[in-house]
């Protein structure tokens, strides 16, 4: 910013000095506040539509897992229903993404290295950048302290950033060179903060699309090359991990993240998935869910491994069975027509406390902040839309331990 101060110093002779004043730390938190403001309505829909696809998604992943299982099925049509799983499964991501674009979806943090994360995502595209003729320069710090991050989200964001240098690299002929560094920073005005940028020899972003690159749908490439929510999607990544990520452009483009730096809390230990199938003992339990789909799959599960189920299609049809049964357990959809998975525990917690540590909430909207709220003030668990057939035993038995 520039003040012209106006001064006579002679008759007819007028002169201008310039005052100047660096507002580029001020642009970028009005930048980042009008981001914020955008992805947060897109966010709204996007969650909605998200919650709705992860419906029938658990009902394709649950369908082909019973039939999987079918021993009079053919095993080529068994290795067919593999891949209908498998897609079903990357359905599954892309929502998950949506939800992280829409700012709903917290991160699932593990102890991680960032510089190991980065290397990982370079090597998958190794062979790109050796056909591309491409030289990787790395400037990473060896010492970097580990911190707590979604290794998984982080990955995303990085290969986002390579992707797009590698196309933008293509594009212009000459020497093509990524660089890739990373710092611990600890000082007055960014404590504890580790520093990853990322910067090709490409064409740059011109200094009028860089208020939009982390726009929704905001692309420079041609038509079927890019959808413009990559960098979005990136940009609420690195948010919800209390971050920023901006893009700084000269001769080429320069991307540069900065992570706070958070220790592992006292006693964490990472997530470990079962290495055999699990077993349930039989228990009786009542399922609930007006998805008829997802009803019949998890009762034919549960019977499978010896329990008796009862199923309703509703809270109100729930009810009556609470009211004459007596269960082990109780495993009910959240969002529901009439009763929903609120009101149904309300009714429990009042009229059969008993029963109320004893309930297991399925719901495709898990990153809704109201039902964030419940899960917590209430104390049950909670299973997120679409899960495996060992996801829903694993926590059937973790409530069984909990009691």
């Amino acid at each position: 910013e520039v003040v012209l101060v106006k001064t006579f110093e002679q008759a007819g002779t007028v002169r201008f000095y310039g005052v100047g004043r660096d507002i580029t730390e001020r642009r970028q938190m009005q930048q980042q506040l009008v981001q914020t403001e955008k992805l947060s309505s897109l966010g709204e829909i996007i969650s909605g539509v998200a919650h709705e696809l992860n419906n029938p998604l658990t009902a394709i992943m649950g369908l082909s897992e019973l039939l999987r299982m079918d021993p009079e099925v053919d095993s080529m049509v068994k290795d067919e229903l593999q891949k209908v799983h498998h897609e079903a499964g990357r359905c599954a991501r892309i929502v998950q993404n949506l939800l992280t674009f829409a700012r709903r979806y917290r991160p699932e943090k593990k102890y991680c290295h960032i510089n190991d994360l980065i290397e990982s995502v370079l090597e998958v595209r190794s062979y790109e950048m050796n056909v591309s003729h491409i030289k990787v320069v790395r400037n990473m710090d060896p010492e970097l302290p580990a911190t707590m991050a979604d290794p998984h989200q982080l990955r995303q964001v990085f290969l986002n950033i390579i992707n797009n240098a590698i196309q933008a690299m293509q594009e212009k002929p000459g020497k093509r060179v990524l660089r890739v560094s990373t710092e611990a920073l600890a000082n007055e005005a960014l404590e504890d903060t580790i520093r990853i940028i990322f910067e090709d020899s490409g064409p740059g972003v011109p200094q009028q699309q860089q208020v939009k690159i982390f726009d929704p749908f905001f692309t420079t490439k041609e038509v079927g090359k890019g959808t413009g929510l990559g960098l979005s999607i990136s940009y609420g990544i690195i948010e919800e991990h209390g971050g920023k990520i901006f893009v700084q452009s000269e001769k080429g483009a320069k991307f540069i993240i900065e992570l706070p730096m958070e220790e592992a809390l006292d006693g964490f230990q990472e997530k470990k998935a079962p290495k055999q199938a699990l077993k349930l003992p039989p228990l009786r339990i009542l399922v609930v869910d007006d998805e008829k789909a997802i009803l019949n799959i998890v009762e034919k599960v549960l019977e499978r491994e010896g329990c008796r189920v009862d199923s309703a299609d509703g809270g109100e049809k729930a009810l009556d069975y609470l009211t004459n049964n007596a269960y082990d357990l109780v495993i009910s959809d959240l969002r529901m027509p009439g009763i929903d998975g609120w009101k149904l525990f309300s009714w429990v917690k009042e009229n059969k406390p008993d029963i109320a540590k004893k309930l297991i909430f399925i719901t495709g909207d898990i990153m809704n902040p109201e039902a964030q709220r419940f899960f917590q003030e209430a104390g049950v668990l909670h299973l997120r839309k679409p899960f495996s057939m060992e996801e829903l035993k694993q926590i059937i038995l973790t409530s069984l331990k909990g009691r």
